[in-house]
């Protein structure tokens, strides 16, 4: 974790970087590189999922259910 924050960048799953529950970690696949600009994009989020669908576009393309 620490390594990725010096570097500033990480492949792989982005829920061994947060603080969840192992259980999540086995379940879900987060792709980290399909986050880029999410931050940026969420500072300026007007709340108004049923017109803007970027969550659910990202959630679609970055996450991977496992089991």
């Amino acid at each position: 974790c620490m390594r990725s924050y010096s570097h500033r960048s990480f492949k792989g799953n982005l829920l061994e970087l947060l603080d969840c529950p192992q259980l999540l970690r086995d379940m879900f696949y987060m792709d980290n590189d399909k986050f880029d600009g999410a931050i940026e994009h969420w500072k300026k989020c007007r709340k108004v999922c049923g017109e803007c669908g970027y969550c659910n576009e990202l959630t679609k393309e970055a996450v991977t259910i496992i089991k």
